[in-house]
């Protein structure tokens, strides 16, 4: 995720708005993974939809989390 929060922060054309792009970038990878934890609750893809949230909270902090 590093990888691609940093390719979306660095072709930001406006460096106002770089931090604030990768921002939002995690928020909305965050928000499909929920998603997917949803939609595939009670099944052995729910469960490991719900490890790939977590290492997503984890390395993203308590902002993202809400």
């Amino acid at each position: 995720m590093a990888v691609y929060e940093n390719l979306v922060r660095d072709t930001e054309p406006d460096p106002k708005n770089r931090e604030e792009a990768a921002r939002d970038w995690r928020k909305l990878c965050r928000w499909r993974v929920a998603e997917e934890v949803a939609k595939h609750a009670g099944t052995p893809a729910g469960e490991h939809w719900k490890v790939v949230l977590g290492v997503i909270d984890s390395a993203s902090g308590p902002s993202l989390q809400s």
